[in-house]
């Protein structure tokens, strides 16, 4: 994870934000809400959300803690977790499967192939999208299973 821009005092945390972009199961972006940044988090794999944040939308005790809200609105919300898969295109709907021996090795599924597990759909949006809505991060951690290009492609143009 490289800044985008300076390096963030301790005074700059509280307002900074992270992008978490293939969030997996919240580890990372655990460590940066503690730390007082504001996370963005995009994960693909429903079950690995489901984890994260748990019943009615709000984080499960061992996870995150208060200030978390899913699909957030608000403004307030520390830590953004988001069922999207990133793409060229955004509010698409693209296969994704789920694998069913190891949620953490799931992939997306846009060829159609074979998928070896549970398949579901997921809605997408662009890297660019997520930097209109929630402004220009200080630092964006990428790990999205071949989606990088897609990712960096749509803030570039």
């Amino acid at each position: 994870m490289v800044p985008l821009s300076g390096s963030a005092s301790s005074s700059q945390h509280a307002i900074s934000t992270i992008f978490d972009l293939g969030m997996h199961n919240g580890d990372e972006a655990l460590i940066w809400f503690r730390q007082g940044f504001r996370v963005v988090s995009i994960e693909a794999n429903p079950a690995m959300v489901a984890a994260v944040v748990g019943p009615n939308h709000m984080p499960n005790s061992k996870h995150v803690g208060a200030g978390c809200r899913r699909d957030a609105s608000r403004e307030d919300a520390n830590l953004i977790v988001l069922n999207r898969a990133i793409s060229n295109v955004s509010n698409a709907t693209i296969p994704f499967c789920v694998n069913r021996n190891s949620v953490a090795s799931s992939v997306l599924n846009v060829e159609g192939g074979e998928c070896g597990g549970k398949r579901v759909h997921v809605k997408t949006v662009t890297c660019a999208d997520l930097f209109w809505k929630y402004g220009r991060p200080w630092s964006v951690k990428i790990d999205i299973e071949g989606r990088e290009e897609a990712c960096i492609k749509s803030i570039l143009t």
